[in-house]
């Protein structure tokens, strides 16, 4: 019911993708693939930024910050994966292992708008005056490049259990700068990152699973020094159950899980000096934990009959027990059907669906007071 935008803002993007595969499969079942992905793209915008926090009387206390950028972004990925059965005590296995190489890089320029206070934001419709904007100058270059070497084996210890044991090295590297602030980079070498799961099928329709995997997850916020913070760590362990019916048209799971993360990015609520448009500054938060369960539904009820529902809660905290991330909702509900008719209206699907989540939030502390 409300947005922060102006009637003039847009975002005119052209994007070209050419990608090659290639796929070769040996007489004793194992494949080999080769893929090649390279995507350009180059972006436009017009846009506004309104920051600060309203008073609630007044509705004033905010400001617009216009921006307008010309971005143009590359990114080249290269993938080779093998995987087959293999032989070991008597039994069949599966095996895969794989290398995966991607390098994007983007530079960009942008014009500048003035800024000033935002009116009555009680009142805001988005009739907004566009700017009269300045020429194209630099504003920021980098390059990511990240390439990895993984392997997972799937091991038949019995007819109904399955054990996954699999692990991937990685490599991160992200350089660049930005105008009027000093050039950045950051480099990781070598980071395991492991899997476990097991799988037990129960009978022909249920099968109990139970995960665990190390997390390393880059991220692109930065604390008040302009700094990016380190990459997430973490762990996340995972059980549940699946079942598959009508004879595997229908597929439903349900699972608890527990996520514990250190540097999970906290906004401040405070802005970055010098950045422009304002950027705002976070805190890497330590010993992050969630909590939570969720079920999915989806699949072929009755012939033409599609559903697909899902309902996902948890908690999230940190080492002191603070609630974190509360802009995220911590329930969701998603809920989708679809009706292929047949007869005279052969051909016409009918369909509806809704998400709900429960609220979110964040802590502001007003300028004015």
């Amino acid at each position: 019911s409300k947005t922060t935008s102006a009637d003039w803002v847009s975002w005119n993007s052209v994007y070209e993708n050419y990608f090659a595969t290639l796929e070769h499969r040996f007489d004793n079942d194992w494949k080999v693939k080769a893929s090649y992905n390279y995507g350009d793209r180059e972006a436009d915008s017009y846009l506004l930024y309104v920051y600060g926090a309203p008073d609630r009387t007044t509705g004033l206390g905010m400001f617009t910050w216009p921006g307008s950028y010309l971005v143009h972004t590359t990114q080249e990925d290269i993938g080779l994966q093998a995987n087959g059965p293999f032989k070991l005590l008597g039994r069949t296995h599966e095996l895969a292992v794989g290398y995966t190489h991607s390098k994007q890089e983007f530079t960009s320029d942008s014009r500048s708008g003035g800024f000033g206070a935002a009116p009555n934001f009680n009142t805001w419709d988005g009739s907004y005056p566009e700017p009269s904007w300045g020429a194209l100058t630099y504003y920021g270059q980098g390059t990511t490049t990240q390439e990895a070497i993984y392997g997972t084996a799937r091991f038949s210890l019995t007819d109904p259990l399955k054990l996954i044991l699999g692990a991937r090295l990685t490599n991160y590297e992200r350089s660049g700068d930005e105008a009027g602030s000093t050039p950045y980079s950051i480099k990781i070498n070598n980071q395991i990152t492991p899997y476990a799961g097991v799988v037990y099928d129960i009978n022909d329709s249920f099968s109990a699973y139970a995960s665990y995997t190390d997390i390393f997850q880059p991220q692109q916020k930065r604390d008040l020094n302009g700094n990016y913070l380190d990459p997430i760590l973490g762990k996340s362990t995972e059980i549940g159950i699946k079942g598959a019916f009508f004879g595997d048209r229908l597929n439903a799971s349900a699972a608890v899980f527990e996520i514990q993360q250190d540097n999970l990015a906290q906004s401040t609520g405070l802005i970055i000096p010098g950045t422009t448009p304002p950027e705002t500054a976070y805190r890497a938060s330590k010993g992050v934990t969630s909590r939570g369960f969720e079920f999915d539904l989806s699949g072929e009820l009755t012939p033409g009959w599609n559903v697909s529902a899902g309902y996902t809660q948890f908690k999230a905290r940190d080492a002191d027990g603070e609630d974190v991330n509360t802009i995220y909702p911590r329930r969701l509900l998603r809920l989708f059907t679809s009706y292929r008719l047949r007869g005279d209206f052969a051909g016409l699907t009918l369909g509806g669906g809704v998400n709900w989540q429960s609220k979110t939030y964040t802590d502001a502390v007003n300028p004015l007071g």
